[in-house]
């Protein structure tokens, strides 16, 4: 059954439409499964203040993702999934299954959200500071990205098209059919194994070429038209093991070749965020 990853900043609503989902379907005896922080007893307000935690706070989410995956279940994932390189592990998981993915944008206004966000208990309330941290971090869903194609933008004062999510999670149509990206034989392409390790140290070489490297920068890198965005000085040591996490993520849930480069570069930005 189906993936649906709601997005948007701090207190735009995902909970509340995660709730309203599951209400929905379950009326339709459909089995549906809420995965969020607080399904997974983590604080927000100490899971996203550093890169450490945060990480693992990524981890866990997309385990219990993961987890929940299954033929009669449909997964909610109410987190921020803030970043795009996140939501494409998350696409690669259901993929993984030769299910589908949609994502729901929960479209707040900054000063809106804020209100809420101080309205709510001090065990709930993130600090300003990092409420205006995570709203900055925000990557708006794009249709041309096909882990976001499935896409619907719903504003707090709308409801969600639910016709319009029934029919785009349960039919055939948006359903990645098992091939060779799904499943184990395609790691055997010695091809794609040759291209993964190309296309990356082709851009990792060329970052380490540049001079300086230094904060703000953005470093244009051959195989895609997309740059690196250096967050702070990055080192070898940074790049050598994002590039080992980016194999095991691209070889049990393959990108198409012509897409590897904008893919790496997308799970390198997101990870020097960090």
């Amino acid at each position: 059954m189906p993936l649906i990853v709601l997005c948007g900043i701090p207190s735009s609503g995902k909970t509340t439409r995660a709730k309203e989902i599951e209400a929905y379907f379950t009326e339709r005896q459909k089995k549906c499964v809420i995965v969020n922080e607080e399904s997974m007893l983590i604080d927000k307000r100490t899971a996203y203040d550093n890169g450490k935690t945060e990480k693992m706070a990524r981890a866990a989410l997309k385990a219990s993702v993961e987890r929940h995956i299954s033929r009669d279940t449909i997964v909610i994932s109410d987190s921020l999934n803030y970043i795009k390189g996140f939501r494409y592990e998350l696409y690669c998981a259901a993929r993984a299954q030769a299910t589908c993915v949609a994502t729901i944008l929960c479209d707040a206004e900054r000063d809106a959200a804020f209100t809420i966000n101080e309205t709510r208990e001090d065990s709930d309330k993130l600090p300003v500071d990092l409420f205006n941290e995570l709203v900055m971090r925000f990557e708006t869903p794009n249709p041309r990205n096909k882990w976001d194609s499935v896409l619907c933008i719903v504003k707090q004062s709308e409801q969600i098209p639910f016709d319009w999510l029934e029919k785009s999670i349960l039919s055939d149509k948006f359903a990645p059919k098992p091939n060779a990206a799904t499943t184990q034989a395609f790691l055997s392409d010695t091809d794609f194994v040759h291209e993964l390790e190309r296309i990356t140290s082709d851009i990792i070489t060329t970052v380490l070429n540049t001079p300086g490297r230094m904060e703000g920068e953005s470093i244009p890198v051959p195989h895609t038209r997309k740059p690196i965005h250096i967050k702070k000085f990055i080192t070898i040591h940074d790049l050598r093991r994002i590039k080992k996490s980016f194999f095991k993520v691209a070889q049990l849930n393959p990108p198409n070749i012509s897409e590897m480069g904008s893919v790496f570069v997308d799970y390198v930005n997101s990870n020097l965020e960090l």
